[in-house]
């Protein structure tokens, strides 16, 4: 019998759900906006000499409007 078989002590949920390693992607939103990682992205915008988006905020404005925002 393997362990995709066997249900736990108290009944209901296989032990292979229990046993399963979390999702690698569950907390994907947090790395994406982590402090490390906006800086890192903030750096490669900054040596490319990034240009105006969609806001036509420039790489001058920006550090302004992110310390108040």
């Amino acid at each position: 019998m393997s362990s995709h078989d066997m249900k736990n002590p108290t009944g209901g949920v296989h032990m292979g759900r229990v046993m399963e390693s979390p999702d690698p992607n569950g907390r994907l939103l947090e790395k994406i906006v982590s402090r490390e990682n906006m800086d890192k992205a903030w750096r490669r915008v900054k040596a490319n000499k990034g240009a105006p988006g969609i806001d036509k905020m420039t790489i001058k404005e920006f550090p302004e409007f992110a310390r108040t925002n």
